[in-house]
């Protein structure tokens, strides 16, 4: 539970960030595997926010995604593509079947 909020500066643009103030959000997630100084995590959004899982591996588990080019260390490789991938995506509707992906 990390609650979220958006800031704006001239210099960075916009993006989100972890904040008292920010609306509530919530992610399950669980450590996959490990191999040397990288990890496979499954991430399950509780809530939907903006950015929300980014957010919540760099600032609440500490461990931003690999290429994520806002929240990761602006020492990264600006190369690297951002290792952020769904596996399923659920869209629950209210009085109607959810969309599976």
């Amino acid at each position: 539970e990390l609650p979220l909020a958006k800031v704006s500066t001239a210099r960075d643009g916009w993006r989100i960030v972890a904040d008292e103030q920010g609306k509530p959000s919530r992610t399950a997630w669980r450590l996959i595997g490990q191999r040397d100084d990288q990890a496979l995590v499954e991430f399950r959004p509780l809530t939907g926010r903006t950015h929300q899982i980014r957010v919540h591996a760099a600032r609440g588990l500490g461990a931003a995604i690999i290429g994520d080019p806002v929240y990761a260390d602006r020492d990264s490789d600006p190369n690297q593509p951002m290792l952020l991938h769904a596996w399923k995506i659920s869209v629950p509707r209210q009085g109607k079947p959810p969309i599976d992906v």
